[in-house]
């Protein structure tokens, strides 16, 4: 039973990371949007399968990091993965993704998932840190800020607004 969770735990970074580079390919990419909810599948499945086991150390030499689940980490896990799920399915359910907000949503996803399950969390957040979710936010944060900037200087203000 130790191998099957030792899959589910690779399998809980390697599916969204597998949705991640489909969405490189640009025939991939609307499918690999519209289907990211299933995702995190592996990642519940561990946390679920975590809960009540002794500690589970899996070596990701090839990677050159280490994944851990223990059971309060099982239980994090699982209720993110099933927050990811149900957040993720409402979020693309009435209309098309939006593929650059797809994209740093996948990579904030592998990000969050992997905090539960890394056996070191600085040296796996190291090796991450030139994909990191928070570039997509800062440049998504930095986007709205001067959509906002040229609302403000350029449009007239409404009847009963005032501006500092």
């Amino acid at each position: 039973m130790s191998d099957f969770l030792s899959i589910l735990l690779v399998a809980s970074l390697a599916a969204p990371s597998a949705f991640l580079a489909a969405c490189f390919v640009k025939r991939w990419r609307q499918r690999a949007l519209a289907l990211q909810w299933l995702a995190p599948i592996p990642g519940l499945a561990a946390g679920l399968a975590g809960v009540n086991r002794a500690p589970l150390t899996h070596e990701l030499s090839l990677l050159g990091f280490t994944l851990r689940l223990d059971p309060p980490a099982a239980l994090l896990l699982a209720g993110s993965a099933l927050l990811w799920i149900v957040v993720s399915a409402a979020l693309w359910r009435d209309h098309e993704p939006d593929h650059r907000f797809g994209v740093c949503w996948l990579v904030t996803m592998i990000g969050n998932i992997g905090v539960f399950v890394a056996g070191d969390l600085v040296s796996f957040l190291a090796k991450r840190c030139c994909c990191s979710p928070s570039r997509c936010s800062w440049q998504a944060s930095r986007m709205e800020a001067r959509a906002s900037w040229t609302r403000w200087t350029h449009c007239a203000p409404h009847p009963g607004e005032t501006r500092l």
